[in-house]
């Protein structure tokens, strides 16, 4: 008998992220990123939601809170460092010389912040807050070059002045973006992306506030380039998933999934997984936008292996339920056939096992006395589809000859019969029938075929 896989699927701890930002605790928590940044003197746009109550100011024992990085720390000039320093305001740095704004963001209010660099402007380098203009102006003493790579959210690329606070929605451009362009996208995310957005975490995975010790990821949607999480506690109210900015989703939406399954498991996506782990499938939504589902998965498996021992056979897997049947009689169950050891009332006979074993039940193949699992080793050509089935299922019987078909049921009850089949394919509706475990038996010119098929 050809060997079928039994799902039953269970799902806990359904989590619907619709807006979610990270809490940097200040002292070692920060992200790390594959994407490259933006090189040499091109235009560019950086933008993030903060919030923060940090003290920032060096005349007041403060220090400076990077937002994001990129670059290197030498030779000067050439990182890009955006962050909070003088005046609780935001500030632009090259390595050697920076230009600072005047507002304050640190109040413990959502703010949204950007950077615009123009290489073609007279005063290149505009910062916004909360789609103002604070400043603009150029460097001085220093030529900026920035260099590629190290990106980092967080922290400076030489690894100081870690943020403190949360941090949201953060979108690099290489284009200098107009601030009409930035006010109208502040308060919503992306559905369909725009072409000269380059990178763009949006910061909803986990559960506010909740334990999230698996969600080490920051997801990045244009380049998949995904930020690594260090040092987070992921507990609790700080350095973990929090509560993000106050803006709208669009549809776009990252929903966590724990599911568990015994012997493979179907995604919402169609895809069939048969191992442990952790999956991404993506859907989308009524808004036409991308929905992640991030599934942890437990795959499960009933040993249904059978030994032959003397005038007895025995189910090898301990402390289940049990249920014998005989296959020679249309696998009607053995009367007293429910302990882990049958002694078969036909020594001749042959005898297939229901093994039900921590909520995951699946169904031998028939063995005898002699220790042989009847079908075991053969390779059927009866083929059903889809297995399992809603109720549709063909069986496709090629190349097996004239016979005839039965379905029984795990009880050994036949439910239907068909007459007369020649080279070919059957369909057959069982719809009306319990879901469960059913037999496809074939005799065809002096042969017997038999699958299982699941019908959930």
């Amino acid at each position: 008998m050809k060997r079928k896989l039994l799902t039953l699927l269970c799902l806990a701890g359904l989590h619907l992220s619709a807006q979610n930002a990270l809490n940097f605790d200040g002292v070692d928590d920060y992200i790390s990123s594959s994407f490259s940044g933006i090189s040499g003197t091109s235009a560019r746009t950086v933008e993030a939601w903060v919030r923060t109550t940090a003290n920032t100011v060096p005349a007041n024992g403060g220090k400076q809170k990077v937002i994001l990085d990129w670059g290197a720390a030498s030779p000067l000039g050439s990182r890009f460092t955006f962050n909070v320093l003088f005046n609780g305001a935001i500030r632009v740095e090259v390595g050697g010389n920076g230009l600072s704004g005047n507002i304050d963001v640190t109040d413990g209010q959502w703010h949204h912040v950007a950077a615009v660099y123009d290489p073609s402007s007279t005063n290149p380098l505009k910062l916004y807050v909360d789609g103002v203009l604070d400043v603009s102006g150029n460097f001085t003493g220093v030529t900026m070059n920035t260099l590629s790579g190290n990106f980092a959210i967080g922290r400076r690329v030489d690894g100081v002045n870690t943020f403190e606070g949360d941090i949201d929605e953060v979108k690099v451009w290489n284009v200098a973006r107009s601030l009409s362009n930035i006010v109208a996208d502040t308060a919503a995310e992306y559905c369909t992306l725009p072409t000269d957005l380059v990178a763009y975490y949006r910061f909803n995975e986990g559960t506010a506030g909740g334990a999230n010790s698996g969600k080490t990821s920051a997801y990045e949607d244009v380049a998949m380039a995904n930020g690594v999480l260090h040092n987070f506690s992921l507990s609790g109210s700080s350095s973990n998933w929090v509560n993000g900015a106050n803006i709208t989703a669009q549809g776009a939406s990252f929903v966590s999934v724990t599911a568990s399954a015994c012997n493979q498991y179907i995604s919402p996506t169609g895809m069939t997984y048969d191992s442990s782990g952790v999956y991404l499938d993506t859907l989308q939504n009524v808004y036409s936008c991308d929905s992640v589902i991030e599934t942890t998965l437990t795959v499960k498996y009933v040993d249904v292996s059978v030994t032959a021992t003397g005038t007895d056979l025995t189910a090898n897997r301990t402390n289940a339920t049990y249920r014998w049947m005989d296959c020679n009689d249309n696998y009607k169950l053995v009367p007293g056939g429910t302990r882990q050891t049958l002694t078969p009332p036909d020594p001749n006979g042959s005898y297939a096992v229901s093994v039900d074993y921590g909520g995951c039940k699946d169904t031998s193949a028939c063995y005898s006395l002699d220790g042989v699992g009847l079908f075991e080793n053969e390779v059927s050509t009866l083929k059903l589809f889809p297995n399992p089935t809603k109720g549709i299922v063909k069986v496709s019987h090629q190349s097996i000859g004239t016979g005839k078909l039965a379905v029984f049921s795990v009880t050994g009850q036949m439910i239907l019969t068909f007459e007369d089949l020649g080279n070919g394919e059957t369909e057959i509706d069982l719809s009306s029938q319990s879901k469960g475990i059913y037999f496809i038996k074939l005799e065809a010119e002096g042969e017997t075929f038999v699958e299982r098929l699941i019908l959930d």
